[in-house]
């Protein structure tokens, strides 16, 4: 165990909760900076109070009791270590004997890329323009002149010991010194200031398919970031692509349908009549029959949008009742004269 918590507050192992904490009560008053002349101590304080946070909790105190740590039984499910690592010390290397080296990888890169409700319909190639860092070619991705590191013999990893009790404990982490590069650096490029890296405006032509929806994504693999530090190898990131589809037309997009809300006059709602309205092919005549109510819908078989498999939906027009605002003086005596009709009272 690294500290016998035990021992720092003069108690032992079959000490029961009420004995630890007035041990603590003593001890916190002869230790406490604030509380004591004679005993000015802050790392005996902290201490103190270390080992009471573990002794009067009942599973810190079992974990301790069991494994030699407050957190339970390290390497096998606690914390900070795992399996991997005990095998990596055993067998000399990560995975049963085999040194795996760890593989860099870029950060990915988010575009937003809008398109028309005309381009969901027939599809589009787009011809994408974006920034991202790519390997410096001055110093092939090195950073500049380097060196082997010594601290970590060049594997970017450093063996951390731990002792728990009568078990040591191995596992390993990224060195320090290079920060798991393996390398370091001494005398940077003047291109890339030791990063490896310099920024390129890149171009990708991407398909984008008809049917498409806003919140799609698609994702080119390797064309997004390089990791810092390429020269000794690692991956680029990926770009993901997210598609926003900007509807500038009269017509409501529901899935693969369209909707056109027509504005129909009172006399054409009776006596039916023709109408122009929008669609995606431009615009087109329909008839609309007498006697019509308010929210008919007319169905126009095929006329919507198409999907990635080539069904099309269709556009619906919808009949809206339009009210005018005014009236002239002609059209008031029309109106009165025909609300003395027996069909208009």
């Amino acid at each position: 165990m690294d500290k016998n918590y035990y021992d720092i507050l003069e108690v032992d192992k079959t000490a029961t909760k009420e004995d630890i904490k007035k041990s603590y009560r003593k001890l916190s008053k002869k230790y406490h900076p604030d509380k004591s002349e004679e005993h000015v101590d802050g790392e005996k304080f902290k201490e103190i109070s270390e080992a009471y946070s573990v002794l009067s909790d009942d599973t810190k105190k079992s974990n301790y009791d069991n494994y030699g740590s407050p957190d339970g039984p390290i390497g096998f499910g606690g914390s900070g270590f795992n399996m991997e690592d005990i095998f990596s010390n055993m067998f000399g290397g990560g995975g049963f004997g085999f040194q795996q080296p760890t593989i860099k990888r870029g950060y990915d890169i988010k575009l937003k890329v809008s398109i028309d409700l005309i381009d969901v319909n027939t599809g589009i190639d787009k011809k994408l323009k974006y920034k991202r860092e790519v390997k410096c070619k001055s110093c092939n991705g090195w950073g500049g002149d380097h060196d082997h590191c010594t601290n970590c013999n060049g594997t970017g990893k450093v063996s951390i010991r731990r002792q728990m009790g009568p078990t040591t404990i191995m596992s390993t982490s990224n060195c320090p010194v290079c920060n798991g590069d393996g390398f370091i650096i001494t005398n940077e490029c003047p291109d890339c200031k030791g990063s490896g890296l310099v920024v390129e405006e890149s171009e990708l032509n991407v398909n984008i398919p008809k049917g498409i929806n806003t919140g799609d994504k698609f994702q080119a693999n390797g064309k997004g970031n390089s990791p810092i530090r390429p020269g000794n190898g690692g991956i680029y990131g990926d770009l993901i692509i997210f598609i926003e589809v900007i509807n500038n037309t009269p017509l409501e997009r529901i899935g693969n349908d369209l909707l056109f809300n027509a504005k129909i006059p009172f006399t054409k709602m009776m006596l039916g009549g023709e109408l122009i309205i929008p669609s995606l092919d431009g615009n087109i005549k329909i008839q609309i029959n007498p006697h019509s109510k308010p929210n008919d819908i007319k169905r126009l078989r095929k006329k919507g949008l198409s999907d990635q498999r080539g069904t099309m939906g269709d556009l619906l027009v919808k009949l809206d009742l339009e009210i005018p605002k005014k009236l002239s003086k002609e059209e008031k005596e029309l109106l009165q004269k025909l609300s003395e009709f027996d069909n208009f009272k």
